[in-house]
């Protein structure tokens, strides 16, 4: 296999892991943070397993209309056609993995403002200013004048010799 067909089958599984973070994301907001109570809507038969057909139909039903099919075709391990809970549970590793992701990008975050990153202050503010200073941060005279301090001269028919 070309490094060329293995960065398309690198894109490709970017893709399927986007969609499944997605349907994730989705299951939370509409179902609350247990994938379970999903599964229970999905599985409106009861019957343990989705098909696909009632995998379609559940997701449409439900409101979500990315891409369900890959999604199944991932979650359907055994390839026998539908997904049983434990294959859905596999949808807890992905959302403890994001949740892992969200802490760390937060601690790293918080780490920087203890250490006195992106903290703004005056005077970093004050440099970045076109005039060198804030308003209301330097005495007025280093402050641009007013248009009222502005005496514009306008030349007047007079002025013309």
């Amino acid at each position: 296999m070309s490094k060329g067909e293995w960065n398309i089958l690198e894109l490709l599984w970017s893709e399927i892991k986007l969609s499944i973070t997605e349907f994730i994301q989705f299951c939370e907001r509409t179902f609350g943070d247990e994938l379970v109570e999903a599964w229970k809507f999905l599985d409106e038969d009861g019957g343990g397993e989705i098909d696909m057909e009632e995998w379609c139909k559940a997701c449409e039903e439900c409101g979500f209309f990315g891409p369900v099919i890959p999604i199944f075709r991932f979650l359907d391990a055994d390839d026998e056609g539908t997904i049983s809970l434990d294959e859905f549970n596999q949808l807890e590793k992905f959302q403890a993995e994001r949740e892992n992701r969200h802490n760390a990008k937060v601690e790293r975050m918080r780490a920087k403002e203890a250490a006195g990153y992106n903290a703004p202050t005056i005077s970093r503010a004050a440099s970045r200013h076109p005039t060198g200073s804030l308003p209301g941060s330097s005495p007025s005279a280093s402050r641009p004048p007013s248009r009222q301090q502005t005496q514009l001269q306008v030349p007047t028919t007079e002025s013309y010799p």
